[in-house]
């Protein structure tokens, strides 16, 4: 037992000690009320026919930031939505990158997959009869989306 416990002490002295101050890993969350402020088509109601008649409660986008010692960062995003479509997903990451040095392959970006969220452009449009009218109802949340999840993230990288 005691050549065990040797080996155990010389293999913790041999590992170099950190400074108290240096944490191993830093964080920083977000979140940011995403609801339509009017209402819109749902996703994921393909019998519907009509847009949403209010709210029980607010949907939201959540991030959390992650930072090794070695100041590598890691953003992961979550979202009260059926999905992302690729295209925001895309411009949201470029615009992320742009204003805080972000790279795509350090963002994840998801969603909870609930059918009680809104219509996103790009993403299950064709399934509702839609009056012009809505469907730029649905073209304008989705730029305000796109906007919401670059401050969430910028938020969360603070």
């Amino acid at each position: 037992m005691k050549p065990l416990l040797a080996l155990a002490f010389c293999c913790a002295l041999a590992v170099p000690a950190r400074a108290a101050d240096v944490p191993a890993y830093k964080a920083g969350v977000a979140s940011k009320v995403i609801t339509p402020a009017e209402p819109i088509w749902m996703a994921g109601y393909a019998s519907r026919t009509k847009p949403a008649e209010g709210k029980t409660h607010d949907l939201c986008a959540k991030a959390l930031c992650v930072e090794d010692a070695t100041g590598t960062r890691l953003v992961l995003v979550t979202t009260d939505l059926i999905g992302i479509p690729r295209a925001l997903g895309d411009a949201v990451s470029a615009e992320v990158e742009k204003k805080h040095g972000l790279k795509r392959s350090n963002l994840i970006l998801s969603a909870s997959h609930t059918h009680s969220g809104p219509v996103i452009r790009e993403n299950l449009v064709d399934m509702y009869p839609m009056t012009r009218e809505q469907a730029a109802k649905v073209e304008e949340y989705t730029r305000k989306l796109q906007n919401d999840l670059v401050a969430v993230i910028g938020e969360s990288m603070k």
